[in-house]
């Protein structure tokens, strides 16, 4: 059978405005402590955070709205931490 997937938190320090939708970065190495998130920019190169894999003690919700109702997907497994 299908594996049970791990759903992230993932926390910025800052304001992200992305200019169109589409892909922000990737994720990388989540298997570890100290995963990656990199952020490409064509032609000027890219931006590589190290974040620290947080296991909360209590459980965090993901709240989303459809028409006027309210609905609560699974748990957060985990919060991925990228600080200053």
């Amino acid at each position: 059978g299908a594996g049970v997937r791990s759903r992230y938190l993932i926390a910025l320090p800052g304001f992200l405005t992305p200019m169109s939708g589409g892909e922000i970065g990737r994720l990388e190495k989540l298997d570890t402590l100290t995963p990656e998130l990199v952020i490409e920019w064509p032609g000027k190169g890219s931006l590589r955070l190290r974040g620290t894999m947080a296991h909360p003690t209590a459980r965090y919700l993901v709240m989303q709205r459809r028409g006027a109702q309210m609905h609560c997907d699974e748990p957060l497994d985990q919060i991925l931490v990228f600080s200053q």
